[in-house]
């Protein structure tokens, strides 16, 4: 890399403890993990509390980075339980927490204000109005969403001061983030709620063939990184939280060696990095939607869309494992991916005992014929790929780590006539001063990341300390031997403080999230609206509304567009613009970035704004953050399940709004997709794949149909030709 390039940060995915250590091992800067709940990726082994406030302890000590992800939707009733989960990441201290879900993106925002808040991918950034709404929001990061090319990113980049991450290797999801309703819609587990069964997957079918239509290629971003780096992008996120410490290592140390090379050894270092990821496991490699051409050829539907390295075919099948003759070496403890022939998603399995001519191996290397016990049901001529290989043991390494119950998080404020520091997460406010004169200083100054590194040396039985929150002013100088002195001191008034004991704190955020929960406030009713997304013509008893650009004739509400490029927003502000002056006087806002765009609206005008998909709103926080926000209508997330709906509807009443009959977009994208037209899936299901403003979308065969609830405003979309057939989607059953 150019010496004068800024270098970003590199971020890895940890699963557990020992893809967290061989992240940093490798050269990571810092890893995102999971606790249990609430984050995307609920089939990782994720971390409980006290093994990820070591891993954050740990990381302080050593200048790296925990975030934790928090990033999915939460349902009303669920608000107890996350209360308890954001109490355990409070005495945690993470350096962020990575948000999707409106309310909780609220909730940190009101009651944890000292945890960093990064806008997760899932809330769908792709322009700058976007970055710039969430920036005045309190989001300190941005990552973006992945379908934004290198164009818009480096324009987005150019128009806002905000810090932004992007993804730069691993599996890519076909659908805009944070509005799939694709497996959901096909057996209630969301992607959205970090359950996805990943149906684009599978195998669909025409009238004019087969194949994999929604299954892309992985992200590859080697030869980019030069150019993300000059634009000035914060943070570069390799993806896997489902994959083991081996491709973590590999993918890693490819990246790490890239950034690192000076110009003159750029391109062995380009090569090096290859040769490592070819050795990681997964798909074909792509640019992603980095470009428009790699847009028009992601996807590739002759493939199949399992991961893994290809390392052999079964050959003969027993009913307790298969025979096979492997092209690359197979270890005990490797795990196995199995692809049948009808390409359709297969077994996947540990190795636990192998044989070769009838005597235990601990590997079959190339070309050896070698037989691999399991239980799973194995087809004959099934192909077989390595997605983890065995790697180092860190059994002892996590061993080792000093246990650490909690963290206390500390704001620290330096100015000539002393320091200050006081507790953020204690359930009352400790407040230490120290008085002393602090000089200018001559050559380097005092900094925030000194300080910070100071203090994360505080240890106790069974907490550490975190400065959070800096306010130094400038131009001062503290020896390194005064910094000591004063950490000494703050840690032995700890002591006398007894503010810790063996038992969990329970921070001030938690108590005060508590007690808002424990109210039981209900908002009045109104005689709800029916409102109708519609050509047609309709009574004076409801609203028409019709998408922006279409013909706003009688219309009395225009449905803004989810999605618009950065060079797109002046056309659309335009488009708003002449809308009102046609007389519509109601917006239906469907995406946070409008509510930035909208500011050049006079309040003379006097619109009225509702909220659509796929803006979310789940519980009662996301509900009133759009309220806060402006918006006098919420419409509630359509996955939702009769008890949450009902549970909102009981508070909100007529405030709220539910989707009750049409179709909605189970998948958009920006690549360019294989066929048109009517789809059906491997069990029966039919599908419409369509193309419209240069996004492909796809609708289900049948509608949705949901009864009404009682003093709560309806929404109906006949846009679409009358179904034949309806579904209640989740409502009937658990939203998974």
């Amino acid at each position: 890399m150019n010496s004068q390039t800024h270098k970003p940060e590199l971020m890895a995915p940890a699963g557990d403890l020992a893809c967290a250590l061989a992240a940093f091992d490798a050269g990571a800067d810092a890893v995102y993990a999971g606790l249990g709940d609430f984050n995307a990726r609920q089939r990782a082994i994720n971390f409980d509390t006290k093994q990820l406030a070591t891993l954050t302890a740990w990381a302080r000590q050593h200048h790296r980075r925990v975030y934790i992800t928090l990033n999915t939707l939460i349902k009303e009733t669920e608000l107890p339980a996350l209360s308890e989960v954001l109490g355990a990441i409070d005495r945690i201290c993470p350096h962020a927490v990575i948000v999707q879900d409106l309310g909780l993106f609220k909730i940190l925002r009101d009651h944890f204000p000292h945890l960093p808040l990064h806008a997760s991918t899932q809330m769908g950034t792709h322009n700058s109005a976007g970055v710039g709404m969430l920036a005045k929001l309190g989001a300190q990061r941005v990552i973006m969403e992945r379908q934004v090319t290198l164009d818009e990113l480096a324009l987005i980049r150019q128009r806002t001061n905000v810090e932004l991450e992007v993804f730069v290797h691993g599996a890519l999801c076909c659908g805009l983030s944070g509005r799939c309703l694709f497996s959901s819609w096909m057996g209630g587990w969301s992607g959205n709620r970090g359950r996805c069964k990943q149906p684009c997957r599978r195998r669909f079918f025409s009238e004019d063939g087969n194949g994999f239509f929604f299954s892309t290629q992985d992200l590859y971003s080697l030869d980019v990184l030069d150019r993300l780096s000059d634009m000035g992008i914060h943070a570069l996120k390799i993806e896997g939280r489902l994959r083991g410490p081996d491709y973590v290592t590999g993918v890693v140390a490819a990246y790490r060696k890239v950034l690192d090379a000076p110009p003159e050894q750029r391109r062995e270092a380009l090569r090096a990095g290859r040769e490592l990821l070819s050795k990681t496991g997964g798909r074909k490699w792509s640019s992603g939607f980095f470009t428009q051409d790699s847009n028009n050829t992601l996807i590739d539907h002759q493939r199949p869309g399992g991961t893994g390295r290809l390392c052999g075919k079964v050959d003969k099948v027993k009913s307790t494992g298969f025979t096979i003759r492997p092209i690359y070496r197979i270890n005990q403890g490797d795990t196995l991916r199995i692809q049948p022939p009808s390409a359709e998603a297969g077994p996947a399995l540990e190795v636990t005992k192998m044989t070769m001519g009838n005597k235990p191996t601990t590997a079959l290397r190339k070309g050896q014929r070698g037989f691999i016990h399991c239980d799973k049901e194995i087809e004959p001529n099934s192909s077989v790929y390595i997605i983890s290989q065995q790697s180092l043991d860190y059994t002892d390494r996590i061993n080792a780590l000093e246990p650490v119950t909690q963290t206390l998080a500390l704001h620290m404020a330096v100015d000539p006539q002393g320091v200050t520091i006081r507790t953020l997460n204690t359930p009352s406010s400790l407040t230490w001063h120290q008085p002393m004169e602090i000089p200018a200083a001559r050559t380097v100054s005092l900094s925030a990341d000194k300080l910070m590194r100071e203090f994360a040396r505080i240890k106790q039985d069974t907490y550490r300390a975190a400065v959070l929150q800096v306010d130094l002013e400038e131009g001062l100088f503290l020896q390194d031997k005064q910094l000591r002195l004063l950490r000494q001191e703050f840690t032995q008034w700890l002591g006398e403080q007894n503010t810790f004991t063996e038992n969990e704190l329970t921070t001030s955020g938690q108590q005060k999230l508590t007690t808002v929960l424990n109210n039981k406030t209900k908002y009045p009713l109104m005689i709800p609206e029916h409102t109708l997304h519609t050509t047609q013509g309709v009574n004076e008893s409801t609203i028409k509304a019709v998408d922006l650009f279409s013909d706003l004739e009688d219309a009395q509400e225009a449905i803004l567009p989810p999605f618009c490029p950065e060079d797109r927003q002046d056309a659309l502000l335009n488009r708003i613009k002449e809308a009102i002056a046609q007389g519509i006087r109601r917006l239906r806002v469907t995406a946070l970035y409008q509510l930035d765009l909208l500011k050049p609206i006079p309040e003379t005008q006097e619109v009225t704004l509702c909220a659509g998909f796929p803006l979310p709103a789940c519980n009662r926080f996301a509900v009133q953050f759009l309220s806060d926000l402006g918006i006098q209508k919420v419409m509630l997330w359509p996955e939702m399940e009769r008890e949450s709906v009902t549970a909102l509807a009981q508070q909100f009443g007529t405030t709220l709004e539910i989707f009750t009959k049409g179709r909605l977009p189970l998948l958009v994208t920006r690549a360019q997709v294989p066929v048109a037209g009517r789809i059906t899936g491997g069990h029966g299901q039919v599908f419409w794949v369509e193309v419209k403003h240069g996004l492909t979308y796809v609708y289900a065969d049948i509608a949705l149909s949901l009864p009404n609830e009682e003093g709560v405003s309806t929404f109906q979309d006949e846009t679409r030709d009358t179904p034949h057939a309806t579904s209640d989607f989740n409502y009937g059953r658990e939203w998974a």
